[in-house]
């Protein structure tokens, strides 16, 4: 195979990325944005905007927010648009794909404010790709992330109305048009592809959150990552594993496993069949070349590398990942029983930070406890949840451990159901990384705080309530 050259990686990158700046994200229906629900839409083409009526919505311990839309672009005619720019001459095509994509995105609290925050506006890459392309000028695709900064601070200045005295003003409706006009504008967008559509998506946050909510996605969550990856291979300062990934640095060596005897029996050789496995139902051992690839992941990505494990669904690749995971718990058990006394695993760097009336002390972890850590990450959210909840179900294990139990009374609560421990958890959306930190730390009555208190000799009162009037009679 060919190693590419450093040019060549980066033009792989280039072409990745106009892929990605001409994939929008779509919806249909408008209650799509909002998870279904119709009650969260708000329109703003009639009538005072939500914020501007004397009776606002209130709820107690709950912050909301209005996500607005400004502007949408019709696809079926930009891609058809597309493909007569693009399509093979003398052959007629017809695009089946419906729906629309948002053009611009702003945040604002119940009081009609911008958010002071870097996600308070987001424009789309597609909106601004699509003219690029009917334009003659693909290369420019691959520069999004060097115009979007500039595009987004005159997006927001065209919301941002401050009153004689300078004063920050709520969001107008004079500021939406003014914004969906300076998105045509800057876009350079034909007015036959865009709809002029205004309304908003509630967001109710909690109130301890200090977090605003994650944005509506617009485009492509890759974009930034392939900005960074051009940066780093432009500056000579790519890791190995991207140069890997691009090609631009080949293997050692490659062996097929399925024709070469020696190399397989090499890597399932008892000497590298790690001492732990995952206590699956049935305690089913692993087919070979499930075996093969969890040796071959504990002991050649020690450091670094990449290796890639393709099967079509339901072939064990789930299984597979549960025993990798099993092999990293027991390097960090081995890791941990290093320590005599488990404090001398903390150094106090001497630095507090507020917490209520008091003060918490930060300490840093040896560094022999890091490197365990284990991110699922992929472009199918559902898929990723789908395993962040099976991890911990107790149906992952065999029926007869019973001894098996890690926090189990708080993981129940975090994944909604009868759990063996507290081994993953649904991250990702701010919605979901709020929820986790209110049940994992804050909450009284299997929160980890409440835990480590009484651990820590601190007695924890409970208040428990009759939810009925007892009576008896005397």
């Amino acid at each position: 195979m060919k190693q590419l050259t450093k040019e060549e990686g980066l033009n792989v990158l280039k072409a990745w990325t106009a892929l990605e700046v001409l994939s929008p994200q779509s919806f249909t229906k408008i209650e799509s944005l909002a998870g279904g629900d119709p009650l969260l839409v708000v329109f703003l083409d009639k009538g005072l905007l939500p914020w501007q009526k004397n009776k606002k919505e209130i709820k107690p311990k709950i912050r909301l927010f209005y996500q607005i839309i400004i502007g949408t672009i019709n696809l079926e005619k930009a891609f058809q648009a597309l493909i007569n720019k693009y399509g093979e001459n003398g052959v007629e095509e017809t695009i089946s794909i419906q729906g629309e994509a948002i053009m611009g995105l702003v945040t604002v609290d119940h009081d009609g404010y911008l958010i002071k925050d870097s996600g308070s506006v987001s424009i789309s890459s597609f909106a601004w790709g699509v003219p690029q392309a009917l334009d003659d000028t693909l290369e420019n695709l691959s520069n999004w992330s060097a115009v979007e900064s500039d595009m987004l601070r005159k997006f927001y200045s065209t919301l941002l109305e401050k009153d004689e005295t300078g004063k920050i003003l709520p969001l107008t409706k004079s500021a939406l048009d003014n914004a969906y006009h300076c998105l045509i504008e800057s876009l350079k967008i034909p007015e036959y592809l865009t709809i002029n559509k205004k309304f908003a998506i509630k967001k109710y946050e909690p109130l301890s959150s200090n977090e605003p909510p994650q944005p509506l996605l617009l485009n492509s969550f890759y974009l930034g990552d392939l900005a960074r990856a051009k940066s780093l291979i432009a500056q000579d300062q790519a890791s190995e594993n991207l140069q890997r990934y691009l090609g631009m640095k080949s293997p050692s060596a490659r062996h097929n496993i399925l024709n070469d005897d020696n190399v397989l029996e090499n890597i399932i050789a008892p000497k590298n069949i790690f001492p732990s496995r995952w206590p699956g139902p049935g305690r089913q051992p692993l087919v070979l070349l499930q075996q093969a690839a969890v040796n071959v992941s504990m002991s050649e990505l020690k450091n670094d590398g990449i290796l890639a494990i393709n099967g079509p669904p339901g072939t064990g690749k789930t299984t597979l990942l549960r025993d990798i995971i099993a092999g990293i718990i027991t390097k960090r058990a081995k890791a941990l029983s290093e320590f005599d006394d488990p404090a001398t695993a903390f150094t106090d760097v001497y630095y507090k930070i507020r917490a209520g009336k008091g003060f918490l002390r930060l300490h840093k972890l040896d560094d022999k406890l890091k490197g365990f850590e284990v991110v699922i990450a992929s472009s199918n959210n559902k898929a990723v949840e789908n395993i962040s909840i099976e991890l911990p179900n107790l149906k992952s294990i065999a029926s007869d451990a019973d001894e098996l139990r890690y926090f189990s009374t708080l993981s129940d609560q975090l994944i909604g159901g009868p759990t063996w421990g507290l081994i993953a958890a649904v991250l990702g959306n701010s919605a979901n990384r709020n929820r986790f930190r209110q049940k994992f730390w804050w909450d009284g009555d299997f929160g980890l705080s409440t835990y480590l208190a009484r651990a820590a000799g601190i007695p924890q009162l409970i208040d428990i309530k009759d939810l009925e009037p007892v009576t008896q009679n005397l």
